[in-house]
């Protein structure tokens, strides 16, 4: 049949445990940067002026080359959601809102609401705001927090920095390792390119007419294709970075100064995770309707193999024309490429039948972002600062493969046939391709005017964005029928490198079949246009400060797909209060109420259907979703001590209306991820947060040694209304996590040559996806544990050493089954679904600075 490259099914699956990287909330500990610093958060600076969050200036921000991961993972609060998706107080990344020089960042993820942090290199991050209040200066889409990323690019001396790294992942470095044959052929795959060449439309005549080519036409047309099926086995290499970055002062006198910041990255990296699934059906209740037992259907193993590469540029330009006049031009490219391998071996218990799978094929995100702002003063008591924005976001799935084997589980002695459908099947010899654009163009002007001698400071301002997006997808299935030859028919998997070659369509071969639906296409679009005015006042010897404002947003949404059409507008009035009060020189007591929206996005209104290979479902989205609000009530004591340490209360409670959530549908031929509003929900939450030295003896150990901690404790009540299909009518809010600790020690000799990180994350247990309780039932995220450490050691005054440990408890990712509905998870008829692990991961990092 064909050389050892060629590998039979059954001889991949050698793992029996488990975790999927793509959902595993450690993956964000696993991406730090090459070379980093401890951000301490800026509270003593005006901190009794602030809205209640976060604060950190640009000399507390990472400069080193990397993902910009890491200079977020260590603000309290503030957690990651399938890598560096943003979560703050637990609540899903969809409710974290990510701005760049004030103006809303891309949404880059296919089927969440969220922007991947992880694509912005370290160096675009200069300073950072995380509002956990509201301002009405604001865009008014955010719940559990609004982070604003600043790109000033304003340096004060020259530097270089050339930093390398590598990095080992245990199980998977130095092991046996899966790839795809076809990926590692063109120059361009080293870099996380190439995916141009692999369209799969490359070889393919539009729908349209395809629907009019007969059987072996569409044969002919399938030998055209390119052969890309084959699997092999290699040595999974060690994970390497490579960065350089520099700032420089081009121009300084005593009224003007010209800066830039520019850094270039390159990471490669191959890893991957396992994981073990179970179906479970035949669900037995008592005389009450509550669960009492279930049967395994079916289990599965799969390992998941990943070869990604990242580059990333990024140059930032500071002007300061005079003390009344500066602009700042922020300019970021960055581009992901991986390549992934997922294998399955699937036993169904009743269906009697064994099954291997694989799933492979490429995926490339990219992000042009670029972003002019500038500041002005014009007689001493106006300021106008104004920010305009263009980026393009990319996402590519050239030829997304998907191919299975099966034997009757009897007869341990035959075989493994490949599976080769009669019709459209997505998870049967397969080819899918899909292709995501979005543009975006916005701009904002804010006016600051102080009167009567700065007791009063008068804000305005206005915003407009534009976000279009361009969605196509294909499906192609490779067919046979009566006219295909019974030597084609019954193949052993062992041929799956062979088997579509060319030469086996046609006439008394295989053909064709075109999935693609008229879902398949979209186009879309959201408009918004901002107005605010607000008015901040000073009583009491500056002891009382308030904020009041309100905001107006007019918002349309429209999108297009088939014979469905979404032209949505909401106009909202939008106020927001700020109170803060100084109890003392340390001392203050904030209060605020603000009005929020959270609106759909683009992925959860299309009626585009794509099948989910890890789940063997279809995600699809709802065009009758409406926007949610949210009122927001915060109050929280801040005391700050000396030394950059404080420690601060915050309660928080929303109250949310129309709240988005995914759910989970059983239906006759898949099962179906999909998007719904409920009723309402209510959040209430308190979080302590703190930062301390232990100890204020100058020449004690414990003196260089900080301690800080964030604790947040939240109940969520979801009001599902009187027509929900469920079984209850409250459970808490999907994704909501009850209880995040997030805690570590940092410990920096006096003459910080030599510092330590222990870093220690609880996550609770949270609410995956929603069943009705009669065929589906909610499946959690049991509670996780994550451990990291890392220490570094500065050789001379250039060159520093560092070692980093993630994910040091290789705790698993668990998603269990809660079938009597009583929102606990260690009942006999809890099932647990999913287990996984990610395994431990190692780096070793070396920079130089000159």
């Amino acid at each position: 049949m064909r050389s050892n490259k060629i590998l039979i099914f059954g001889f991949l699956f050698f793992i029996t445990g488990a975790c999927f990287a793509q959902n595993s909330k450690s993956e964000a500990q696993q991406d730090e940067e090459i070379d980093s610093i401890i951000l301490q958060h800026n509270r003593a600076a005006n901190f009794e002026e602030r809205p209640i969050g976060l604060y950190l200036d640009k000399s507390a921000v990472q400069r080193q080359g990397g993902s910009g991961v890491a200079v977020l993972s260590r603000i309290s609060g503030v957690s990651f959601d399938r890598g560096s998706l943003l979560s703050v107080r637990g609540l899903s990344p969809r409710y974290a809102t990510v701005l760049i020089d004030g103006l809303s960042a891309p949404i880059t993820e296919q089927t969440v609401k969220a922007f991947a942090i992880g694509l912005l290199p370290g160096t675009a991050v200069q300073e950072l705001d995380v509002f956990k209040s509201g301002v009405y200066s604001n865009p008014a889409e955010w719940a559990g927090a609004l982070v604003n990323v600043s790109t000033n690019a304003d340096v004060n001396q020259d530097y270089n920095t050339v930093a390398f790294n590598l990095g080992y992942q245990l199980h998977f470095t130095f092991n046996t390792f899966l790839k795809d044959t076809d990926y590692g052929s063109k120059f361009g795959d080293f870099f996380g390119y190439g995916a141009a060449s692999r369209k799969l439309t490359n070889n393919l005549v539009s729908r349209d007419d395809f629907s009019k080519l007969n059987r072996n036409e569409a044969a002919a047309l399938g030998a055209l294709q390119r052969n890309s099926w084959a699997l092999e086995q290699s040595t999974a290499l060690p994970s390497f970075k490579l960065a350089y970055n520099m700032g420089r002062i081009l121009k300084a006198d005593s009224t003007s100064k010209l800066t830039t910041i520019n850094s270039v990255l390159f990471s490669r990296n191959q890893g991957g995770s396992h994981v073990n699934r179970a179906n479970y059906s035949g669900y037995k209740t008592d005389d009450n309707g509550t669960v009492i037992s279930s049967d395994l259907e079916s289990y599965m193993t799969d390992g998941v193999y990943k070869t990604s590469a990242s580059f990333a540029l990024n140059s930032g330009w500071y002007y300061k024309h005079n003390d009344d006049n500066s602009y700042n031009l922020d300019f970021t490219y960055s581009h992901n490429g991986t390549n992934s391998t997922l294998s399955r071996y699937r036993v169904g218990l009743k269906s009697d039948n064994e099954a291997y799978a694989a799933q492979y094929g490429m995926l490339t995100k990219s992000v042009l972002l670029s972003r002019l702002s500038g500041s002005h003063e014009f007689f001493e008591d106006t300021d106008v600062d104004w920010s305009f924005g263009v980026s393009v976001t990319g996402r590519q799935e050239p030829d997304l493969r998907r191919a299975g084997a099966q034997r009757d589980f009897n007869n341990q002695d035959d075989p493994f046939l490949l599976i080769i459908p009669e019709s459209s099947k997505a998870d049967q010899g397969a080819r899918f391709f899909s292709d995501l654009n979005d543009a975006y163009l916005g701009g904002r002007i804010d006016v600051d005017h102080d009167f009567i001698d700065d007791v009063f400071e008068l804000k305005a301002g206005t915003l407009f964005e534009r976000n279009t997006r361009d969605f196509e997808a294909r499906i192609i299935t490779t067919a046979k029928d009566d006219f295909t030859d019974p030597l084609l028919r019954f193949v052993s998997a062992s041929e799956l490198g062979t088997v579509f070659s060319p030469e086996n369509y046609g006439p008394n071969g295989y053909y064709l079949v075109d999935g693609t639906t008229d879902f398949d296409v979209y186009t879309a679009s959201n408009y918004t246009v901002a107005a605010y005015a607000g008015l901040e006042n000073s009583f009491f010897e500056n002891r009382l400060k308030s904020s009041v404002g309100i905001r107006f947003e007019k918002f349309n949404q429209k999108l297009q797909s088939g014979d469905v059409n979404v032209d949505a507008n909401s106009n909202d009035v939008l106020p927001y209060i700020n109170l803060n009060y100084r109890l003392g020189d340390r001392s203050v007591v904030k209060a605020a109420y603000t009005k929020s929206i959270n609106r759909p996005a683009f992925r959860e209104l299309s009626p585009f259907s794509f099948y989910d290979f890890d789940y063997r479902a279809d995600i699809s989205g709802n065009p009758d979703l409406k926007n949610a609000s949210i009122d927001n009530y915060d109050l929280s004591w801040e005391y700050v001590f000396g030394r950059d340490e404080y420690l601060a209360v915050n309660a928080f409670y929303k109250q949310i209306s129309d709240p988005i959530e995914m759910i989970y549908v059983i239906r006759s031929d898949s099962p179906l991820f999909s998007f719904n509003n409920a009723s309402g929900a209510n959040v209430a939450g308190l979080e302590l947060e703190c930062a301390k030295y232990l100890s204020s003896n100058i020449n004690s150990f414990l003196y260089r040694l900080n301690f800080r901690a964030n604790i947040t404790y939240t109940n969520s009540v979801i009001d599902l209304g009187a027509d929900t299909s469920e079984a209850t009518s409250e459970r808490p809010l999907q994704g909501q996590i009850p209880l995040i600790i997030s805690t570590g020690f940092v410990y920096a000799n006096l003459k910080n040559t030599v510092q330590l990180n222990l870093d220690y994350l609880y996550q609770g247990k949270s609410l995956f996806s929603v069943g009705n309780g009669v065929d589906t039932f909610p499946w959690y995220i049991k509670p996780q544990h994550f451990l990291n450490a890392g220490l570094s050691f500065a050789l001379n005054k250039a060159t520093k050493l560092r070692v980093f440990a993630s994910n040091i408890l290789n705790t698993p990712y668990e998603q269990v089954e809660d079938a009597n509905l009583d929102g606990k998870l260690n009942g006999s008829v809890d099932k647990q679904v999913l287990y996984g692990l990610s395994y431990q991961s190692y780096s070793l990092s070396l920079s130089y600075n000159f």
